[in-house]
């Protein structure tokens, strides 16, 4: 029982600085994605439910005013390692690299429903960016067969979302969005010899 209130505590503490319904008296509102913390808490930490959930906005922030909020979010991924070669002939050393920022600011008006639940909606727009290379997903017939990626996509989504006061200066909130956004990608593939028998070859772009 203890380990559940703890995992309980750290989840409330790490959604947001401040309530939905004191908007008089703050201004600013800092947040961070709570989820995996939740699902720590009703998976009870067993391994069998870990969760490959990733946030969309790690942190977001909010300035309030009397017509309705500005709202801010970014999130970022990154991940860089060494790939093993499965053929004792290879003589290269193979890379894993991706990275991700993606980005909201926007505008939402806010409906006090009761004492502690109130409803937001408004729009944002988004924008992200991504960079892929991965020397190794697969080799075939004597080549490593490499892919590099970028992308950029930007984007408008309109929002509804739900708050819940605990305090004054913390809530819970959850939201949905459905977004239409323009993607600009370019790619291309590259092939590694896996040793000095196999000629090289050229890129497919």
């Amino acid at each position: 029982m203890k380990k559940l209130l703890t995992i309980l505590v750290l989840a409330i503490i790490a959604v947001s600085a401040s309530g939905q319904d004191s908007l008089k008296s703050y201004k600013n509102e800092i947040g961070i994605d709570a989820t995996p913390f939740v699902k720590q808490f009703f998976n009870l930490n067993t391994s069998q439910y870990q969760s490959d959930y990733q946030p969309e906005y790690i942190i977001t922030y909010k300035r309030h005013f009397k017509p309705g909020n500005i709202r801010f979010g970014v999130g970022y991924e990154f991940s860089d390692y060494d790939l093993a070669t499965p053929m004792t002939a290879d003589i290269n050393n193979y890379h894993y690299h991706s990275s991700a920022i993606n980005t909201n600011l926007g505008w939402e008006f806010v409906n006090t429903l009761s004492r502690h639940w109130s409803v937001y909606y408004g729009l944002d727009i988004l924008y992200l960016r991504s960079y892929l290379k991965n020397d190794a997903p697969y080799w075939n017939a004597g080549y490593a067969n490499g892919i590099e990626s970028k992308s950029i996509i930007t984007g408008a989504a309109p929002l509804l979302g739900f708050c819940y006061s605990i305090t004054k200066r913390l809530h819970l909130s959850t939201e949905i969005h459905f977004a239409l956004f323009r993607e600009i990608s370019e790619s291309r593939r590259y092939y590694i010899p896996v040793n000095n028998s196999y000629p090289s070859l050229p890129d497919d772009i």
